[in-house]
């Protein structure tokens, strides 16, 4: 954690998305760890809302404005990466808007998107690997953001590909402008979201639906070409089919860099 903050304070280009670190603050005795952040002006009340709150509460967005919030959150990503660190958290209620309490949706949406919720990031090596092996604690929705590899007792070890697939799940929220469990449940699992609900309380596990599977559906490929057109449902299969990559390349860096080009020349 002191690490990630050491990161985080000396992460200053603007292009990566992230509040303003001031550092790390130890809460050993309550089983808790605190990375601190910098409100923008002190004198305001600020309020947050997350990416998924907006997904849900405001309707027609322009393609405009998902297409910066898509470079952004690709800009942001491959920063991370090229730094040597993994988020393993990424989803829509981990992007959070800043503004004056009481702001509209749309004032909201149009200020600047920040990536939170680095709560199981680790340094992408292998001793990280072997010492920060943790499950993260998150509900069965969450899983639907985690790459099939990346679920369950038996999962493989985190990578740069499975961090990758965390922002084709929201490049799709993004598309569609509809929460991810909505997509699945349009066009792969009507009734997802009940099985979701009961197996969460009743604490069962279920098999989840993955892009992959959503990107064999003829229907949904037409959806997203239509919504988004097929620039960026290029970077959505890129970033969903990642491979892992062979020993000794750049760990996908390449391909992300090709992410942020082709999102770079989507104009609208």
């Amino acid at each position: 954690m002191k690490c990630l903050a050491v990161f985080l304070m000396s992460a200053s280009d603007p292009s990566f998305r992230s509040p303003r670190c001031l550092g790390y603050y130890p809460l050993q005795k309550l089983g808790r760890h605190g990375i601190m952040y910098l409100m923008p002006d002190d004198e305001i009340d600020w309020d947050l809302k997350s990416l998924k709150d907006l997904i849900a509460d405001q309707p027609f967005v322009s393609l405009k404005r998902r297409l910066e919030l898509a470079r952004s959150l690709a800009d942001t990503v491959l920063q991370l990466h090229t730094a040597g660190w993994l988020h393993k958290g990424l989803r829509s209620d981990n992007i959070i808007f800043l503004a004056p309490r009481g702001s509209s949706n749309r004032y909201f949406l149009s200020t600047a998107p920040h990536v939170i919720g680095y709560e199981y990031a680790r340094s992408d090596t292998a001793d990280s690997a072997t010492a920060f092996t943790q499950l993260p604690d998150t509900d069965l929705a969450a899983d639907l953001y985690r790459h099939p590899q990346a679920r369950g007792a038996r999962r493989d070890s985190f990578q740069k590909r499975f961090d990758l697939y965390a922002m084709a799940c929201v490049l799709v929220e993004l598309a569609m402008w509809k929460p991810l469990i909505d997509v699945f449940s349009e066009h792969m699992m009507s009734n997802l979201k009940e099985l979701v609900a009961i197996a969460s309380a009743s604490n069962e596990i279920i098999e989840l639906p993955g892009l992959k599977g959503l990107l064999d559906k003829e229907e949904a490929v037409r959806c997203l070409k239509y919504h988004t057109g097929d620039a960026v449902l290029e970077v959505i299969k890129l970033c969903a089919l990642a491979e892992k990559p062979e020993e000794g390349d750049e760990g996908l860096l390449t391909e992300q860099n090709e992410v942020v080009e082709k999102l770079a020349w989507c104009r609208v």
